[in-house]
């Protein structure tokens, strides 16, 4: 086993990468005055259920739109197509990923015990000691990388398969890691979360990120999920999570890259083989007219 270890010294921001049609809350410059900005309402983790068995759905791609695997296009543009200008959205970003975390978190470990793992259970940051049923973990940050390596020996293990795969440890291009922590080679999906208060058709993915979802030997593992509906003001708009496998193989995306040299790959999630995709229920009475 690898023995390297994340630096705690470093204490670095999540990526961006969330869903391109969402805007901040807050334009540049708005300063500390937020008494006159209306955000779009989201569910609570409280008013949703996540539950039940996930059922397979088709998408969008035909033989006539199909991409071969590892073609994509490549394009100079200083935003990526789909991309929504100006702060005529609200939506608070940091809540909207909260929640998508929260219902993936759940979903994975639901999904694990209902495959046989009945102890299965989500790494907490806040409790000290070794977690041994520990199976699925919040990588978005390298404190929260950090925290995980010092308390799960199976997520050790697993970091040193990723640093093998030439993986960053900080920055491993995915947000989630669930495990199988028998066997060896534990790791069971790698997981990238892109949350929206709408039903996006196009995401965007950071450079790392997609550089992990191409990674050979990890391929089989990687997940793009989306969480998307989760305005809790849209009628008819029932909240959901759709989870498709090795998305650089079945999802067509075209690459960008801005006046900063800064590359991304904005993807079109609606196009895609086959998805894992469960509604989510809604508590009565927490829908807003």
């Amino acid at each position: 086993m690898d023995d390297s270890r994340p630096d705690e010294a470093l204490a670095l921001p999540r990526e961006p990468g969330a869903e391109v049609t969402e805007q901040p809350a807050d334009p540049p410059g708005a300063g500390n005055n937020h008494s006159s900005i209306t955000t779009n309402p989201l569910y609570e983790p409280g008013d949703l259920l996540i539950e039940g068995m996930p059922f397979a759905v088709t998408g969008e791609l035909t033989a006539d739109t199909r991409s071969p695997a590892g073609q994509h296009s490549s394009t100079s543009s200083s935003s990526p197509t789909g991309a929504t200008k100006g702060y005529g959205g609200r939506t608070d970003l940091g809540t909207l990923d909260a929640l998508g975390m929260f219902v993936t978190m759940t979903y994975e470990v639901n999904r694990l015990r209902s495959g046989g793992l009945s102890q299965a259970c989500q790494f907490d940051p806040r409790v000290d000691g070794e977690q041994p049923t520990a199976c699925v973990f919040d990588i978005s940050s390298p404190a929260l990388i950090v925290a995980a390596y010092e308390r799960s020996d199976a997520f050790r293990g697993a970091l040193a398969q990723l640093t093998v795969s030439g993986i960053d440890q900080q920055h491993p291009g995915c947000d989630v890691l669930t495990l199988r922590p028998e066997g060896e080679r534990p790791i069971d999906r790698l997981i990238e979360l892109k949350s929206s208060g709408e039903h996006a058709r196009t995401q965007a993915m950071t450079w790392n990120e997609w550089k992990t979802a191409q990674t050979d030997d990890l391929r089989s593992h990687f997940y793009l999920y989306l969480v998307a509906n989760l305005r809790s003001d849209l009628p008819d708009a029932p909240p959901f999570l759709r989870a498709v496998r090795d998305p650089y193989a079945t999802i067509r995306a075209q690459e960008h890259i801005d006046r900063s040299t800064t590359r991304r790959v904005t993807l079109r999630v609606a196009e895609f083989e086959e998805a894992e995709h469960l509604e989510l229920g809604v508590s009565s009475g927490v829908r807003s007219s």
